[in-house]
């Protein structure tokens, strides 16, 4: 075999190179509808990807909920899984801080009294629901989402998710209080994906009952 031959069988069994898969982006907009019957944007709404494999844990964050003017701050929070959150009581009053869904449960009682910080670890994804059984109008939202690709929705309704790679993903869109809609994705869709959340349920405390 001359030299030349063995270079050209090399060439033939090298095996191609892999073409760069250059990040997706998907956006979009989200509307709920009033009471008038109007669509507007939704007072607090999370977009976010739950495809678990997705990206790196990244660094783990702390994230604070207060209890003040016997109401929680803020209303609704979104963290990843693995950060804590501190949940400190700034009223002159004890309250009691509990979640009742299947994941994330926890009870602090009436333990958590005026400047006393109670911290809970999240490793699993989902809402949890945080109430009072002292207070019973005070509630709050926590969701857990498993990466970072996740983005809050504007003011505008309009939200932006970039870096997402090319292949099928769960694109969860989910409304403080309200709904969450799941709509399976290509990353570099066609074009913006409006999610429309319908009315807006009454609100209700930890109990079912409606309060607003």
């Amino acid at each position: 075999m001359t030299l030349l031959t063995f270079i050209s069988a090399l060439i033939l069994v090298s095996p191609e190179a892999p073409e760069p898969s250059e990040p997706c982006s998907l956006e979009g907009s989200v509307t709920v509808t009033n009471e008038k019957g109007e669509e507007e944007a939704p007072a607090f709404a999370e977009v976010y990807i739950a495809n678990a494999s997705l990206g790196s844990p990244g660094a783990r964050s702390r994230h604070t909920m207060i209890q003040r003017n016997t109401q929680f701050e803020p209303r609704a929070l979104v963290v990843q899984v693995g950060d804590t959150v501190d949940f400190r009581n700034e009223d002159s009053e004890p309250h009691e801080v509990h979640a009742e869904r299947l994941v994330n449960t926890f009870d602090v009682k009436r333990e958590n009294s005026k400047e006393l910080t109670y911290s809970k670890l999240f490793l699993a994804t989902g809402i949890t629901d945080i109430g009072c059984r002292i207070h019973s109008k005070m509630s709050a939202n926590i969701l857990v989402v498993p990466n970072s690709f996740h983005t809050h929705v504007d003011k505008n309704g309009k939200w932006k998710i970039s870096g997402l790679p090319k292949r099928e993903l769960e694109m969860v869109v989910w409304e403080a209080g309200g709904r969450t809609v799941t709509q399976k994705l290509t990353g570099c869709a066609s074009g913006p994906t409006h999610v429309s959340l319908g009315a807006k349920p009454p609100r209700r405390d930890v109990y079912g009952r409606i309060f607003e």
